[in-house]
């Protein structure tokens, strides 16, 4: 009696210590599977890098953009004689000062505003397109080019007292506007486009004076002087008129550029 309950004992025992392994072997293969299935999803996830390959980096160095520049015409003189007569080059005669004129005489004066349409019949000068020794003769480009050299000082037309002076790189931005940079493909390292390999481009505009300045405003001063019985007329300053253009290319409106100022003396006798 006794050694059989000491063999059920023993058997009971037995099963216990087997059942234990059995789930002791369960936990190490559950371990093992997710251990292996973090693995796979792993090298998943590595195929998966490797077959989405990021596009090539432009190793082109950054464009650096260039402050907007005007390209007006070169003077190119002559360098035989051009002509049959001598001709007397304009830039060679002496303006005529303005007659003197008191305060006290000056019994009528009114201030204007004219505007000069450069497509009228009477105004193409304005537009005259030949190159001389002096230059290309479009008007607007005296003025600028008179302007670059000092020679005629641009006064920004926020009032029209000449109060604050502009300079030509102020000029040209309302012109032509900013210098843009945009990304264009790299057909040279990439010729088939498919690399994706981009680069920088600067794109400017460019000034065209017969369609950008077609119209000038002239500040006068109308003066009678009851010394002479005369009506006299001082041009003090002008302002070139840039055209304001829709998309589609139509015209809209005119903004004032930049008030020139012309060269005067220190007395009542001006230049022009």
């Amino acid at each position: 009696m006794n050694s059989k309950f000491f063999k059920l004992i023993l058997l009971v025992v037995f099963l216990a210590f087997a059942n234990e392994s059995i789930q002791a072997q369960r936990v190490v293969k559950k371990r093992t599977a997710t251990t292996k299935k973090k693995t796979t999803n792993k090298n998943t996830s590595n195929k998966d890098a490797t077959l989405v390959q990021t596009p090539p980096k432009d190793t082109t160095p950054p464009v650096v953009v260039p402050p907007p520049s005007l390209a007006l015409d070169t003077v190119r003189k002559s360098l035989r004689q051009d002509n049959i007569v001598d001709r007397n080059p304009v830039k060679d005669i002496t303006p005529l000062n303005y007659e003197y004129i008191r305060e006290d005489d000056a019994i009528y004066q009114q201030r204007i505003w004219r505007e000069i349409d450069v497509h009228e019949k009477m105004n193409l000068a304005f537009l005259y397109r030949a190159d001389e020794d002096n230059g290309n003769q479009r008007f607007i480009n005296i003025l600028l080019n008179h302007i670059k050299t000092g020679e005629i000082t641009a006064f920004s037309p926020i009032d029209d007292r000449f109060t604050t002076p502009i300079t030509v790189g102020e000029i040209t931005k309302q012109l032509i506007g900013e210098v843009k940079k945009i990304s264009v493909p790299n057909w040279a390292e990439d010729p088939d486009g498919s690399k994706g390999i981009m680069k920088d481009s600067v794109i400017s505009e460019e000034f065209n004076p017969d369609n950008t300045v077609e119209k000038y405003w002239l500040k006068e001063d109308w003066v009678f002087d009851k010394e002479t019985g005369r009506m006299h007329v001082r041009i003090l300053g002008i302002a070139p008129l840039r055209t304001i253009r829709n998309e589609d290319g139509s015209y809209r409106d005119v903004t004032p550029l930049f008030l020139g100022l012309l060269s005067r003396p220190a007395d009542n006798a001006g230049q022009v």
